[in-house]
């Protein structure tokens, strides 16, 4: 359902008007799952994003097929997961997804 917005959402702002970290956002968001698994996916892709190879492949391709790109293999692996009954939810209801927050109590 996440990645669905998120997808929505930039395409209605296109390529241009998507904030440069974007992509660095989606993963830092996603990395706060319940499944240390899903965690550890979401750390090696920023890690992998930082490295010189993959610096001089990401600077030709448009920022909204990276996002495109990640959400896909984001949404691949929470299948996958789910499918395997390995996602690791605290939830009454089967395979829900679960994702840590904070409140923000200064509001």
């Amino acid at each position: 359902m996440a990645c669905l917005r998120l997808k929505a959402v930039a395409r209605a702002l296109g390529n241009e008007d998507l904030p440069k970290n974007t992509v660095r956002k989606v993963l830092d968001g996603f990395a706060k799952s319940s499944t240390k698994s899903f965690n550890d996916l979401c750390s090696s892709q920023i890690a992998l994003r930082r490295g010189s190879l993959m610096q001089s492949l990401i600077k030709a391709m448009p920022l909204y097929s990276q996002l495109l790109d990640v959400l896909g293999d984001l949404e691949t692996t929470y299948l996958e997961l789910i499918g395997g009954q390995k996602w690791e939810g605290i939830s009454a209801r089967p395979h829900e997804s679960s994702f840590t927050a904070e409140m923000d109590k200064t509001t």
